[in-house]
């Protein structure tokens, strides 16, 4: 599954092109960092951003620093072994994204989770959440299938159902943009009020 999401890297990186401020002091927690590409890509486009990374799989976090020292970035970008419910931080960021990885986490455990992410946010911070949904290609099908069957993990959820999460959770104006048209692949967006 993590292979095959490097096919949606270019609607990815038009989403940061799109949300992400060019210039400017911008602080961004990244959920779910993996080989920290997007991370790089947004620490190209705006000099500075510092960034936050967090991956599950300490494996795949020592990786990524690893890339991360290649390209000279160890004093903007951290990458951190970490369970984002358990991540806490003393300084509030302007922008928090999870790219293709709500389904990790069980339907029932949403709620709380972006509850905690909309408290790491500062006040008019943004999320910015990826994620195919139910009734959608056949590719996000098999996706879902394979994460409604594992124990610990979570289904796809439909679009008014995200929506609705990101309500419960405190955010405002919440919104979904279909990134491939047809494919019900959506970004969802939503802002920390003041």
């Amino acid at each position: 599954i993590a292979r095959s999401s490097r096919s949606l890297e270019p609607f990815l990186f038009d989403l940061i092109d799109r949300f992400l401020p060019r210039l400017g002091p911008t602080r961004l927690l990244e959920v779910g960092c993996g080989h920290a590409g997007y991370i790089l890509y947004a620490s190209d486009r705006n000099k500075a951003l510092r960034s936050v990374g967090l991956e599950l799989d300490a494996h795949v976090a020592e990786m990524a620093r690893h890339t991360v020292q290649a390209r000279g970035l160890l004093e903007r970008v951290e990458i951190l072994a970490a369970d984002v419910r358990e991540y806490r931080s003393a300084e509030f960021f302007d922008m928090l994204t999870l790219y293709n990885n709500i389904y990790y986490f069980p339907v029932e455990e949403r709620i709380e989770l972006l509850k905690h992410l909309h408290s790491l946010l500062k006040p008019e911070g943004r999320i910015v959440l990826t994620t195919g949904c139910l009734h959608g290609s056949v590719e996000f099908e098999l996706v879902n299938l394979i994460h409604a069957s594992t124990k610990g993990w979570g289904r796809l959820p439909e679009k008014t159902e995200m929506l609705e999460q990101l309500r419960a959770a405190g955010f405002a104006r919440p919104c979904a943009m279909e990134l491939i048209p047809g494919n019900k692949y959506y970004a969802f967006i939503g802002h920390r009020p003041r």
